[in-house]
């Protein structure tokens, strides 16, 4: 093989794009890749055209300049732009030029690499080794061929089967510290800056000579000046005519400051999830301290309701139940949002009914719909099974949620949920759940963010409907949870339709349910209770509603103290605070 043979398989097994241009900025050729990157039928097709004839149109009068300071200051220049491809992708593609010099060292054009750096420059393609013989070419397209190796930013070199370098761009000669490629031929990498790394490096080689595979990875070396680079490199067989490995050759292009980008946005990331962590237990927390003393005040406003008292007296009392009721509401939806976000919620499968679980919903949602003309129907596809294996707690507050909206925006018309399946096997099904509702409807601008948290359809604060913008949030995070997905449509003043597809198990195992039903009038009795409880909100609160049912109350505030009582008395109930100051409960 000569070299007019291997710089024409160099050129064309390189698998980032290259291109060449005259002094006055248009195309004389590229390789197939380049070609390929910009939809081209081949690269014939470019030869003639200026970068305003290519998808990069839009960036022309930047290429331009970025083309005059490199021939001015005869340097290196790299940028990125979005092309838009005839296929209609949007891709981003990275570019480093060089000037492009003829054989006495005048500046006749650029040469330069573009790659696709949509997916963090990623070649996901393995170059197919060229095997087929090239014609000779005379001394002059040799000569060329030669001048378009040695200016490409990035390295090409090309070695013998014991690892000897038969020839290199002038990319690898600075690199090595010396003059010209002329002194790396001959030598291998032990002599070499990289010289740590060798071993590792012939390892590769050697493995491609005897398989005949190419390898594309990441390499870390020390070159010439000191600094330490990493490269993405492609190594390939090197074929005589003959169809014999007789080397290796090899490409790279420098990733150092991408590799450093990585690993800052990677430092970056743990940091904002190590303060979400943080803000999520906080969270967590605080809503936790608050139940306390909100379960206080509901207990005491039932108590009261109890009591004989004047209407203003039970309006107010009223008033504080229904504003506890819904605070508490809030500090509910804010611990479940805070364990969702901070991964402490498990999925508890277990066997249920679709059906019987909405008509549950359904049936408790009824009343919130008192004075309104809304008729609330639900319907089931008859290829809908009897049974289920899923999360009963978080598919109930899912359509909790999705309904309950329903029903608070909107004031007549319909509110309809329908359940069908896509999508079935022996084992599992995809289930569609349809809440539609002729509402109000979600302006067109607030659809993408509906599901954010603390969104509202009104942020005024004289709006007309409660809520604080985190039901739609959690029900989506809940429902990603289950590997599902929730979309949204809507027309403002007609209604909305939120669609959830589920993944669920199929099922014919049932498990009967014991009757846990409470009786629907609990009797008065002389049972002897022990309530250990430290908070003495709490402990008023339990306390009166259990002697009220005649029973005999003994209150402990700490572990010790109930201890003691149960040593010394004999109880028929205890009631265990989970959370106590000397010992766990």
């Amino acid at each position: 093989m000569n070299n007019n043979d291997i710089f024409n398989l160099i050129l064309k097994s390189i698998p980032t794009g290259i291109y060449w241009k005259g002094i006055d900025g248009k195309y004389l050729g590229c390789n197939p890749t380049f070609a390929k990157l910009l939809s081209l039928k081949n690269a014939r097709e470019i030869i003639g055209k200026d970068d305003n004839h290519l998808p990069w149109q839009n960036h022309f009068d930047k290429i331009k300049k970025n083309e005059k300071i490199m021939i001015m200051q005869e340097c290196e220049i790299e940028d990125d732009f979005e092309i838009h491809l005839p296929n209609k992708t949007t891709i981003t593609l990275g570019v480093r030029c060089a000037p492009l010099r003829d054989p006495n060292n005048n500046i006749i054009g650029s040469i330069g690499t573009v790659e696709d750096i949509t997916e963090a420059l990623s070649l996901e393609k393995e170059l197919e080794i060229q095997k087929e013989k090239i014609e000779q070419r005379d001394n002059k397209t040799l000569v060329y061929l030669e001048n378009i190796v040695k200016n490409i930013p990035g390295s090409v070199y090309w070695k013998d089967i014991k690892g000897v370098y038969l020839g290199c761009n002038d990319y690898v000669a600075k690199m090595a510290g010396v003059n010209s490629p002329k002194d790396v031929i001959g030598k291998t990498d032990f002599e070499l800056p990289w010289h740590a790394v060798a071993e590792d490096v012939w390892k590769i080689e050697e493995e491609i000579i005897k398989t005949g595979i190419a390898r594309e990875f990441e390499e870390s070396g020390t070159i010439a000046s000191g600094k330490r680079v990493t490269f993405l490199a492609k190594k390939m067989p090197l074929y005589d005519t003959n169809n014999k490995i007789i080397g290796v050759i090899g490409t790279a292009i420098e990733i150092t400051k991408r590799k450093e980008m990585e690993s800052a946005l990677l430092i970056s990331k743990e940091k904002a999830e190590t303060a979400n962590k943080v803000k999520s237990a906080f969270l967590a927390t605080m809503s936790h301290e608050l139940r306390t003393p909100l379960n206080g005040i509901l207990g005491m406003a039932q108590i009261l309701k109890a009591q004989k008292m004047g209407q203003v007296q039970a309006e107010y009392v009223d008033i504080i139940e229904r504003s506890g009721k819904n605070l508490l509401a809030l500090v509910n939806d804010i611990l479940d949002l805070s364990m969702i976000e901070s991964g402490n919620i498990v999925l508890k499968e277990g066997v249920l009914s679709l059906q019987t679980l909405l008509e549950d919903i359904t049936t408790s949602c009824r009343p919130l719909l008192k004075d309104k003309p809304v008729e609330l129907t639900t319907h089931y596809h008859s290829t809908i099974p009897a049974y289920v294996i899923g999360d009963e707690l978080r598919v109930r507050q899912i359509f909790l949620n999705l309904i309950g909206n329903a029903i608070k925006f909107t004031a007549k018309g319909i509110i309809s949920v329908d359940v069908s399946i896509d999508v079935s096997d022996n084992r599992s099904a995809k289930f569609n759940f349809t809440i539609s509702d002729t509402g109000i409807g979600i302006p067109e601008n607030k659809l993408d963010a509906i599901f954010e948290r603390f969104t509202q359809l009104e942020s005024n604060y004289d709006r007309r409907f409660e809520g604080v913008g985190l039901g739609l949030a959690i029900v989506q995070k809940l429902v990603y949870l289950m590997n599902g997905h929730i979309s949204v449509q809507s027309k403002l003043g007609e209604g909305s339709q939120f669609t959830v597809e589920l993944m669920l198990k199929m099922t014919t195992h049932v498990t009967k349910k014991e009757n846990n039903k409470s009786p629907s009038k609990l009797e008065k009795s002389k049972l002897k209770i022990l309530l250990v409880e430290d908070n003495i909100i709490n402990q008023k609160v339990a306390s009166t509603f259990l002697t009220e049912y005649g029973a005999h109350v003994d209150i402990a505030g700490t572990g010790n103290e109930a201890i003691n009582l149960y040593k010394k008395n004999e109880y028929d109930l205890v009631f265990m605070d989970l959370s106590l100051p000397d010992i766990d409960g």
